[in-house]
Protein backbone atom coordinates (compact mmCIF):
# COMPACT_ATOMS: atom_id res chain seq x y z
CA UNK A 1 0.00 0.00 0.00
CA UNK A 2 2.88 2.62 0.51
CA UNK A 3 4.65 1.83 -2.67
CA UNK A 4 0.97 3.26 -4.69
CA UNK A 5 0.93 5.63 -2.73
CA UNK A 6 4.72 6.86 -3.14
CA UNK A 7 4.29 5.94 -6.92
CA UNK A 8 0.84 7.90 -7.14
CA UNK A 9 2.59 10.74 -5.50
CA UNK A 10 5.52 10.75 -7.71
CA UNK A 11 3.33 10.67 -10.78
CA UNK A 12 1.08 13.58 -9.23
CA UNK A 13 4.67 15.43 -8.38
CA UNK A 14 6.00 14.83 -12.10
CA UNK A 15 2.71 16.06 -13.84
CA UNK A 16 2.32 19.06 -11.96
CA UNK A 17 6.55 19.57 -12.61
CA UNK A 18 5.57 19.15 -16.68
CA UNK A 19 2.68 21.00 -16.57
CA UNK A 20 4.37 23.79 -14.59
CA UNK A 21 7.46 23.74 -17.22
CA UNK A 22 4.97 24.01 -20.34
CA UNK A 23 3.27 27.08 -18.88
CA UNK A 24 6.44 28.23 -17.95
CA UNK A 25 7.76 27.71 -21.02
CA UNK A 26 4.74 29.06 -23.21
CA UNK A 27 4.75 32.27 -21.47
CA UNK A 28 8.88 32.59 -22.07
CA UNK A 29 8.39 31.89 -25.92
CA UNK A 30 5.64 34.84 -25.58
CA UNK A 31 7.34 37.52 -24.36
CA UNK A 32 10.66 36.97 -26.41
CA UNK A 33 8.03 37.23 -29.38
CA UNK A 34 6.70 40.23 -28.15
CA UNK A 35 10.00 41.64 -27.47
CA UNK A 36 10.69 40.64 -31.08
CA UNK A 37 8.21 42.05 -33.00
CA UNK A 38 8.51 45.16 -30.43
CA UNK A 39 11.95 45.96 -31.01
CA UNK A 40 11.39 45.50 -35.15
CA UNK A 41 8.31 48.31 -34.42
CA UNK A 42 10.77 50.27 -32.62
CA UNK A 43 13.59 50.29 -34.95
CA UNK A 44 11.09 51.04 -38.07
CA UNK A 45 9.52 54.22 -36.14
CA UNK A 46 12.84 55.19 -35.15
CA UNK A 47 14.16 55.45 -39.00
CA UNK A 48 10.70 56.76 -40.45
CA UNK A 49 11.26 59.24 -37.62
CA UNK A 50 15.02 60.41 -38.56
CA UNK A 51 14.29 60.12 -42.55
CA UNK A 52 10.43 61.26 -42.77
CA UNK A 53 7.55 59.18 -44.03
CA UNK A 54 8.37 58.72 -47.72
CA UNK A 55 6.84 56.14 -50.42
CA UNK A 56 10.07 54.28 -49.21
CA UNK A 57 9.26 54.11 -45.88
CA UNK A 58 5.48 54.00 -45.66
CA UNK A 59 5.33 50.39 -45.52
CA UNK A 60 7.90 49.92 -42.52
CA UNK A 61 6.12 52.51 -40.88
CA UNK A 62 2.48 50.94 -41.71
CA UNK A 63 3.94 47.67 -40.59
CA UNK A 64 5.38 49.43 -37.36
CA UNK A 65 1.58 50.77 -36.43
CA UNK A 66 0.23 47.19 -37.08
CA UNK A 67 2.91 45.48 -34.56
CA UNK A 68 2.51 48.33 -31.70
CA UNK A 69 -1.47 47.64 -32.75
CA UNK A 70 -0.64 43.80 -31.88
CA UNK A 71 1.84 43.81 -29.54
CA UNK A 72 2.01 47.00 -27.69
CA UNK A 73 0.65 48.16 -24.34
CA UNK A 74 -2.47 50.16 -24.46
CA UNK A 75 -0.90 53.07 -23.42
CA UNK A 76 1.28 52.49 -26.76
CA UNK A 77 -2.08 51.50 -29.20
CA UNK A 78 -3.52 54.90 -27.77
CA UNK A 79 -0.49 56.58 -28.85
CA UNK A 80 -0.73 55.47 -32.01
CA UNK A 81 -4.16 56.14 -32.49
CA UNK A 82 -3.80 59.44 -31.16
CA UNK A 83 -0.48 59.82 -33.97
CA UNK A 84 -3.12 58.77 -36.69
CA UNK A 85 -5.62 60.88 -35.68
CA UNK A 86 -3.29 63.90 -35.19
CA UNK A 87 -1.25 63.88 -38.34
CA UNK A 88 -3.57 64.06 -41.20
CA UNK A 89 -5.03 67.13 -39.29
CA UNK A 90 -2.42 69.28 -38.31
CA UNK A 91 0.30 68.01 -40.50
CA UNK A 92 3.04 67.19 -37.83
CA UNK A 93 4.81 64.06 -37.68
CA UNK A 94 5.55 63.55 -34.59
CA UNK A 95 6.43 59.34 -33.51
CA UNK A 96 8.34 60.84 -30.73
CA UNK A 97 5.55 59.84 -27.51
CA UNK A 98 5.37 56.00 -28.83
CA UNK A 99 9.00 55.53 -29.73
CA UNK A 100 10.03 56.72 -25.88
CA UNK A 101 6.99 54.70 -24.59
CA UNK A 102 7.92 51.48 -26.55
CA UNK A 103 11.61 52.36 -25.55
CA UNK A 104 10.80 52.68 -21.78
CA UNK A 105 8.67 49.27 -21.80
CA UNK A 106 11.37 47.22 -24.29
CA UNK A 107 14.12 48.42 -21.63
CA UNK A 108 11.91 47.54 -18.45
CA UNK A 109 11.39 44.14 -19.93
CA UNK A 110 14.89 43.62 -20.77
CA UNK A 111 15.46 44.73 -17.01
CA UNK A 112 17.31 47.49 -17.82
CA UNK A 113 17.23 50.86 -15.99
CA UNK A 114 14.42 53.24 -17.48
CA UNK A 115 15.79 55.90 -19.21
CA UNK A 116 14.55 59.39 -19.58
CA UNK A 117 13.54 60.99 -23.35
CA UNK A 118 16.71 62.23 -25.01
CA UNK A 119 17.52 63.92 -28.45
CA UNK A 120 17.72 61.65 -31.15
CA UNK A 121 20.45 63.16 -33.56
CA UNK A 122 19.99 61.88 -37.49
CA UNK A 123 22.84 62.55 -39.44
CA UNK A 124 20.63 61.86 -42.50
CA UNK A 125 18.45 65.02 -41.48
CA UNK A 126 20.88 67.76 -42.40
CA UNK A 127 21.88 66.79 -38.79
CA UNK A 128 19.22 68.36 -37.19
CA UNK A 129 18.13 67.05 -33.27
CA UNK A 130 15.05 65.91 -32.51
Amino acid sequence: MDTIITVALAVITALISFVTATIIERHRKKQELVLEYLIEAFKWLYTVDAIGLSSDTADDFNKSLKLVALFGSKKQIDLARQFIEDAPQNGRFDVKPLLYDLMNSLRKELKLEKCEPFTFIHAGKNSQKH
